[in-house]
């Protein structure tokens, strides 16, 4: 009994004090798909019309636009880093995006899509507003023989089984998150054990989805890493649960991500309760949070170097004071100001693809360096990993615009910045940090 006793107890101290690496795939991102087969430009004009149409709907529902921060920009059609989640006892498993932009985990249940016809609103008679706003069990679409059910925004995904696990709890209160792009999810909240590799909160708080639509095609939720006071509904994330619980040696996440095209590769990882030491380098800046709901930060500057070792001559802003950035996960490309945006894909020899809303570059194409400067420290992003397929052959540039208009927000540091830097999102100490990723 007494070595029994001994095994348990390092068992227990084993696991206390872990540090994950958790894997992530290359998948082929929405974009990729759409632009390969002719139809990404349909796809921008769902989005547009979702995003017009769809608060509409919400007031005619008597629902009020609740939304994420970083919410007039989330948008997961460009997402191309997907890791595994355990959730149950014993555990089902998801694909997901780990995402520092939000701070909730959501994934589909097995009742996903099962929403009575007999709420569908009368404007669901109308098949294009249909698409984009109801649920699919209330549209049909005309062009199907015998006038099939349209696709669920559930079907092809992995669905949460709550019979099948012996720790679910179901709390009940209603979940909503209203995505800027007119996406959404709606479900309630539950609490079961959430498992990352070999780490696993019990009673941890999630979301079950019963209903979703919009830009969700290749995963089957979001598992959000951000602050506490980010989360719809208060949820406790589960990482800072796992935190909170001293399960893991730090409070630290890291991730390193690299430039691979090849789907189904490794492309990516995430290290939970420390650093990364082959991926990135042991020398780290460090910077304070400006604000502890996601990972925000000031930015001081954007340029183009005069050369691809060069140190930047064309600065797009300079702004002592900084402005406001955040460094976000689940944001492939680097967004900023449409203006400077433009301004540094034309200096880099970029042409505007206006159907398709993209610069196009040479995919052999090597321009000089995009210099970030934080903290007065100049951070170079080489062409190898800002330059990223289409999917339709051609190669983008990945500096997108968007002009927030809201809280103070003007930049999002993404894929094309966490490739260059491995990011280091210290939830203990309230800061971020850069360190050049070493493969």
């Amino acid at each position: 009994m007494k070595t029994f006793s001994l095994i348990v107890l390092v068992a227990v101290l084993g696991c206390a004090f872990a540090v994950l690496q958790v894997p992530m795939r290359r998948v082929k991102s929405t974009r990729e798909k759409l632009m390969a087969q002719g139809r990404w430009q349909h796809r921008l004009l769902e989005k547009k019309a979702r995003k017009i149409l769809r608060p509409y709907m919400l007031e005619q529902m008597g629902k009020s636009l609740k939304m994420t921060a970083n919410q007039s920009q989330i948008d997961y059609d460009d997402v191309i880093y997907v890791g595994d989640v355990g959730i149950g006892t014993p555990n089902q498993h998801f694909q997901v995006v780990y995402d520092t932009g939000s701070a909730n985990l959501w994934v589909p249940g097995t009742d996903c899509g099962s929403a009575p016809t007999s709420n569908c609103p009368s404007y669901c008679s109308n098949s294009f507003v249909c698409k984009l706003l109801c649920d699919p069990s209330c549209c049909t679409s005309a062009d199907e023989k015998g006038a099939k059910p349209m696709k669920d925004g559930c079907d092809g995904k992995h669905l949460f089984d709550p019979t099948a696990s012996s720790t679910y709890k179901k709390v009940g209160q209603t979940f909503s998150i209203q995505y800027g792009d007119g996406s959404y999810t709606d479900g309630y909240t539950v609490k079961d054990t959430v498992c990352i590799g070999s780490v696993c909160l019990t009673n941890a708080d999630w979301a079950q989805v019963n209903d979703m639509g919009g830009n969700f095609d290749d995963i089957d939720g979001i598992f959000g890493l951000a602050f506490q006071s980010l989360a719809v509904d208060h949820l406790v994330p589960p990482v800072v649960g796992m935190i909170n619980a001293h399960m893991l040696d730090s409070g630290v996440v890291t991730f390193w991500m690299k430039a691979t095209h090849t789907e189904g590769t490794v492309g990516a990882q995430m290290t939970v309760g420390g650093m990364d030491p082959v991926h990135c380098s042991a020398q780290c800046d460090y910077v304070t949070l400006s604000s502890a709901t996601y990972f925000q930060l000031a930015i001081q500057g954007i340029a183009v170097a005069s050369s691809t070792v060069g140190q930047a001559d064309h600065v797009i802003f300079s702004d002592a004071a900084g402005k406001q950035a955040i460094s976000d996960t689940g944001t492939s490309l680097l967004i900023g100001p449409t203006n400077e945006m433009n301004a540094i894909n034309k200096k880099l020899g970029g042409k505007y693809d206006e159907d398709n809303q993209i610069w196009i570059i040479g995919c052999s194409a090597s321009p000089a360096n995009v210099v970030v400067t934080i903290n007065n420290k100049q951070y170079p992003i080489t062409a190898k990993n800002y330059i990223v397929p289409t999917g339709d052959g051609r190669c983008m540039l990945g500096f997108y615009g968007a002009d927030f208009g809201a809280e103070g927000l003007q930049y999002i540091l993404g894929d094309v910045w966490i490739r260059e830097y491995c990011n280091v999102y210290d939830l203990q100490n309230k800061r971020v940090g850069f360190c050049k990723a070493l493969m």
